[in-house]
């Protein structure tokens, strides 16, 4: 199996990993917490199955769907600023910000880290 594919597939594999344990995460806790009902976290649910789902789409055919891992990283890089507006007009604090948004943030360095890899690995197959 090629290096490329191999790290794409560890990739989206992360990112499969992240987005299920998230999507289960996200619709269980207002139940085990008997919360009043707030229908974004069905929504947010049912995005993060989704982008899960696409995860495993991309995972069967890395090479060829390597794309997928571009649009992830430019989503989770929104994410990232969406954080970052939120702790400038204090809507929430930096330290609740860090425990949920440093995981995220080490998996898209990982992210980066394995496209650009990738990218020249491939660059470098085509020139030869």
């Amino acid at each position: 199996m090629n290096k490329d594919k191999i790290l794409l597939r560890i990739a989206f594999g992360i990112g499969i990993i992240a987005d299920a344990f998230m999507a289960v995460k996200l619709f269980i806790t207002p139940y085990l917490l008997n919360s009043n009902y707030q229908p974004e976290n069905e929504t947010i649910t049912s995005l993060m199955i989704g982008w899960t789902i696409l995860l495993i789409w991309a995972f069967i055919k890395p090479i060829e769907r390597r794309f997928i891992l571009l649009l992830t990283i430019i989503m989770m890089i929104i994410g990232k600023v969406v954080d970052i507006i939120f702790i400038i007009t204090k809507r929430v604090d930096l330290v609740t910000i860090m425990q949920n948004g440093l995981p995220s943030l080490i998996i898209l360095v990982i992210f980066i880290v394995f496209y650009f890899i990738v990218f020249n690995m491939r660059k470098r197959k085509m020139t030869k």
